[in-house]
């Protein structure tokens, strides 16, 4: 999410700034097939690997069946995630901080409030906390694609945008690359 997010951004600001805007949509367009693409390879590259992941991440024996069953819950909703946090820089970008601010904002008090709730009152456990965060961050990738639905916005989403062009791409990527090298080298 980062590495389309944060390249995305700083494409879609340049295209903006020189008030060309068929190259912003190119850009908006690509950034979500880039999303899919991305998010796919990842959930099925961890669902097929989850257990070497969780044990190279310091999962026990102990641990190891909290871990697999929160992450196997969390799977699906990493595609959310991923759309969520990657759209809302360029929400940002495109001239709408505020908006983009509430979009967090709405997804951690959702996950503040249904994580103990089905944890505690439902009785979920730790499977309880994963579909928590999916829930909140379907909310959130929702509240942030349907800005990019919207006419009013100066920037959405419309017909022709989505073929994915390797200048694009390339642009996207080159710029993102030291960001998302950066975030998981601290994760």
């Amino acid at each position: 999410g980062v590495l389309v997010g944060a390249g995305a951004t700083a494409r879609i600001s340049i295209a903006l700034g020189r008030k060309d805007m068929h190259s912003a949509s190119e850009v908006l367009g690509n950034a979500l097939i880039l999303l899919l693409i991305n998010a796919s390879i990842y959930i099925c590259f961890f669902g097929i690997f989850i257990d070497p992941i969780l044990r190279a991440f310091g999962a026990s024996d102990a641990t190891l069946p909290y871990a697999r069953d929160f992450i196997l819950w969390m799977l699906p909703g990493l595609l959310m995630t991923n759309l969520a946090f990657g759209f809302n820089n360029i929400m940002r970008a495109s001239g709408y901080p505020q908006r983009a601010m509430m979009t967090m904002i709405m997804g951690a008090l959702i996950n503040l409030a249904l994580a103990p709730l089905f944890i505690f009152v439902f009785d979920m456990g730790i499977k309880g906390a994963a579909i928590a965060s999916d829930i909140a961050m379907t909310c959130s990738m929702i509240f942030v694609m349907a800005h990019f639905m919207r006419k009013d916005s100066n920037l959405h989403f419309t017909r022709g945008i989505y073929r994915l062009k390797l200048r694009v791409v390339i642009g996207i990527v080159s710029i993102g690359a030291a960001p998302a090298l950066v975030n998981a080298a601290s994760c």
